[in-house]
């Protein structure tokens, strides 16, 4: 898979990309909305993971503006505020948000949550074959 990682931290997206490539798949990483914006234009991804405050805006606004423009990829939200299981539902529906992981994380919660996001993407592309 393909992903999209949309963090200002550093270290985060260095050692979420070192992890989630040894587990087979391909990370795209960007430090700030406007990055994610040019490198989503440019490759096709699979999903996007994204974090709530980024230096060039929000996380949340960024996801609402790719959905507005169509994206239909699904979206990890990260963040370290936490989100009551209301509050999530709320910006599942708004933001159209397929999950979310509270920072800190840990590298099995993580892979936990790409994986879930991967089978969804599968079930979705396999639900798309339609005969012509």
């Amino acid at each position: 898979m393909k992903i999209l990682l949309i963090d200002d931290d550093p270290d985060f997206r260095h050692a979420a990309h070192r992890f989630l490539r040894s587990h087979g798949h391909v990370i795209l990483e960007a430090g700030r909305c406007q990055d994610g914006e040019r490198l989503l234009a440019m490759h096709l991804v699979d999903f996007v993971i994204v974090d709530g405050l980024l230096p060039d805006g929000d996380g949340l606004a960024w996801v609402k503006r790719q959905r507005d423009a169509g994206m239909k990829l699904p979206v990890l939200f990260v963040s370290a505020f936490r989100k009551t299981a209301q509050e999530q539902q709320r910006l599942r529906q708004e933001c159209g948000l397929n999950d979310f992981l509270d920072k800190p994380i840990t590298a099995a919660a993580l892979l936990a949550r790409v994986e879930r996001l991967e089978k969804q993407c599968r079930q979705a592309s396999s639900n798309d074959h339609r005969p012509a």
